[in-house]
């Protein structure tokens, strides 16, 4: 059978999307060869821009290819739309079948508080798109309550993770401490400052906590020592590769405190590990951590309720272990990345059979 191409675009920034497109183009396809160009960079502006203009260069021969039947656009907020725009339109004059894959915690906070030129534009944006993948039933609503994107068009793919090789139960070398994870953007949106007011009210000297991620980390520093929590707390910095794998393979407890998110990839490489998770009600969170089976899920900026169930969690080895057996589980049910391949590769199989025949949820 000949293969189908796809020109995938997407970011190379540091952050959730990028995990999610570096997952993406590991997984062997069936049918598809697909083709990658970043737009984007993290770093300064005038290289961004320098770099965004090197994709539209690259992505001209592939647009031009008749074999490029489908356009998978990685797409979130502001600057992410923006550079996106300019693809879609070259992509819809050209007849391709274009795929928008919708990304980050606050696309929605950025489309209310627009003008309405630009509301226009997000909706002229959606309506272009042949299907709109959402990452969770949650964001499914969101789009459908705004009318942003006719409900026969959205399928709900959520993200995946790979499951480490060995099993979470081979992780358990303890060095007599609780090590708590925190891993993402360090920023008040993340719930940050109230994970380190929680971990002062804790109390418990035997508890570690890391907080993993670049952003704010000069301010968080100061606000550490302040409390006097800098003999219990690590900012290692932003983590990758092995590093970030021992990050996990070392954690008890992974905590998420966000008052915005989509579906996060942290909390899914921390189930992959079989780690208890703590975290918000926000956004497609529920649908990775139910609350009291494989962790507890509190009111955003719920401080105290915070503190009681890290404490809960600190103090009950077996609970951590049976929620964390769960988290595993769970993932390997519902998001490993053989479900969510084959959940694409029959998105790719309509699209270019010239027609979406149906949804696919989780």
């Amino acid at each position: 059978m000949k293969k189908q191409f796809i020109l995938m675009l997407g970011t190379s920034a540091r952050g959730g999307m990028a995990t999610v497109v570096d997952n993406l183009l590991s997984l062997d396809w069936n049918g598809y060869s697909v083709n990658y160009i970043s737009t984007h960079i993290g770093t300064h502006r005038s290289i961004q821009l320098l770099h965004y203009f090197k994709s539209i260069i690259m992505a001209f021969p592939w647009f031009l290819n008749p074999k490029v039947r489908i356009v998978h656009l990685h797409v979130s907020k502001r600057g992410s739309f923006y550079r996106k725009y300019l693809f879609l339109c070259v992509s819809k004059i050209l007849r391709k079948k274009i795929l928008i894959h919708t990304h980050g915690a606050d696309f929605f906070e950025f489309y209310y508080n627009s003008n309405s030129l630009v509301k226009f534009f997000v909706r002229h944006f959606f309506g272009l798109g042949d299907a709109v993948c959402v990452l969770s039933k949650e964001r499914e609503s969101a789009y459908t309550a705004l009318a942003l994107v006719d409900p026969k068009r959205i399928h709900v793919v959520p993200n995946f993770v790979s499951l480490p090789n060995d099993r979470p139960d081979d992780f358990l070398e303890s060095d007599g401490n609780i090590h708590v994870l925190f891993m993402g953007v360090l920023c008040a949106r993340k719930g940050v400052d109230d994970l380190i007011r929680a971990f002062g009210d804790l109390r418990m000297k035997n508890v570690i906590l890391t907080i993993a991620g670049d952003g704010e980390a000069t301010f968080y520093r100061k606000m550490i020592i302040d409390l006097n929590l800098d003999g219990q707390t690590q900012l290692p910095g932003w983590t990758s590769g092995t590093a970030r794998e021992e990050l996990f393979r070392k954690a008890d407890i992974f905590i998420l405190p966000s008052y915005q998110e989509d579906l996060p990839m942290a909390i899914l490489e921390a189930m992959a590990y079989g780690l208890p998770i703590i975290s918000t009600p926000v956004a497609g969170i529920p649908s990775l951590v139910i609350d009291g089976y494989n962790g507890f899920l509190i009111s955003p900026g719920d401080v105290r309720n915070l503190t009681d169930k890290l404490r809960t969690l600190a103090m009950d080895q077996d609970l951590r272990q049976s929620m964390g057996k769960k988290s595993h589980e769970r993932v390997k049910e519902y998001f490993d990345k053989d479900i969510v391949q084959r959940r694409l590769e029959k998105l790719y199989d309509e699209l270019t059979e010239s027609g979406i025949q149906g949804k696919h949820k989780c």
